[in-house]
């Protein structure tokens, strides 16, 4: 057996047994009531994909990093307080969502997950952005929206293939000119902030299609339809999921 989907069930927890199933390389606890994850999942050594998004996951074992083939890790909707620093030995990983959870910092082994495309971690409760940010170059998704950062490292500059960048609804107060080198980007948000204007250096982002800098915008819309768009930001249950949250 290579792939176990539990999608949509009404699980509570996964047995210690789990971690028989070594020949797994998709496991699927997507919609349950999971509340915790027993520390054998890291016998699970072939998984690529992992996920256990839309749980009541409140720690993540230390064990998770020894899942050294995972490319597509997802955390979203859950509890989760911390980012434990196991998961940033993950250096296969392309796809980590932590989006919906009430994490408060972002470790600065970040910076070791240089294949990472797709970064999220809208609305949780992140004060700052550490500058290791800056070693992601290979993201084209990154996603902070509704967290409390007040500024943002000029290190941003440095991921020049991002094409989808949202800051919306923090508490940013100033926008680094560093902001202009992303030329790539499609979409830009940096509504419901404290900022009072926004750099020159925008106007070098020849690519965007949509730029809402204002709090007199509303980016809802948007956010489901790009990632639907663009299917490789997102399974195909999340793309619905979206669509129905940002109608």
């Amino acid at each position: 057996m290579t792939e176990l989907n539990f999608n949509g069930n009404q699980i509570t927890s996964i047995p210690t047994e789990i971690g028989q199933l070594t020949a797994l390389t998709n496991l699927d606890f997507y919609d349950n009531q999971i509340k915790s994850i027993p520390t054998e999942i890291g016998e699970l050594t072939a998984l690529i994909q992992l996920y256990l998004d839309h749980n009541q996951i409140k720690s993540i074992p230390k064990e998770i990093g020894q899942l050294t083939a995972l490319t597509g890790l997802y955390f979203s909707v859950n509890k989760i307080k911390s980012i434990p620093t196991e998961i940033l030995q993950l250096t296969a990983l392309t796809q980590l969502n932590f989006d919906e959870n009430k994490i408060k910092s972002i470790p600065t082994e970040i910076g070791q997950l240089t294949a990472l495309t797709n970064l999220d971690f809208y609305d949780n409760q992140i004060k700052s952005i550490p500058p290791e940010i800056g070693q992601l170059t290979a993201l084209t998704y990154l996603d902070f929206t509704a967290n409390e950062i007040k500024s943002i490292p000029t290190e941003i500059g440095k991921l020049t293939a991002l094409r989808y960048l949202d800051f919306n609804s923090n508490q940013i107060t100033s926008i680094p000119t560093e902001i202009g080198e992303l030329t790539a980007l499609t979409q830009l948000y940096f509504d419901d902030n404290l900022k009072t204007s926004m750099p020159t250096e925008i106007g070098q982002l020849t690519a965007l299609t949509y730029l809402l800098p204002c709090r007199s915008f509303s980016h809802r819309q948007y956010r489901g339809s790009w990632i639907q768009k663009n299917s490789e930001f997102a399974r195909p249950s999340r793309v619905k999921a979206l669509t129905r949250a940002w109608p």
